[in-house]
């Protein structure tokens, strides 16, 4: 990969990574930890939920697939924002279009990532919505 790793800090930040294709979600949780974040992978919203209030919204980023069988990735970013409405959350979709990016950005999602992608592509733009470059 050509990417670099986080800078050494007192507390590397944290991902919470909410997928409900086990191979994506391993991938993901692999190059991200591998970058030096802690990673936390679920494979279904209402989990993703269940872990982010067990933190009281403490995660630096929430990556959240948008199509999942137990509750859809805009349910969860609603449920999410009511709460936490600070929390970062970048979607992930097959299926973008204009609409979707403007749903998604009216509901406060940080950003989009587009499937298929890359592990250069996902350490590339986790690391500007960390560091307040929306994508």
């Amino acid at each position: 990969m050509t990417h670099t790793s986080q800078p050494t800090s007192a507390e590397p930040p944290s991902i919470l990574v909410v997928d409900d294709d086990p191979m994506l979600l391993r991938m993901t949780q692999i190059v991200l930890a591998d970058l030096g974040y802690i990673v936390t992978p679920v494979s279904e919203g209402r989990d993703a939920i269940r872990m982010i209030d067990e933190v009281q919204g403490k995660f630096d980023l929430v990556i959240l697939d948008m199509r999942m069988p137990d509750m859809d990735g805009m349910t969860v970013l609603e449920r999410v924002h009511e709460k936490w409405p600070a929390l970062k959350v970048m979607l992930v979709t097959g299926y973008a279009s204009d609409g979707i990016l403007q749903a998604t950005q009216a509901l406060g999602a940080v950003g989009v990532l587009e499937k298929p992608y890359d592990p250069d592509t996902l350490a590339s733009t986790v690391q500007g919505v960390l560091a307040g470059r929306q994508r």
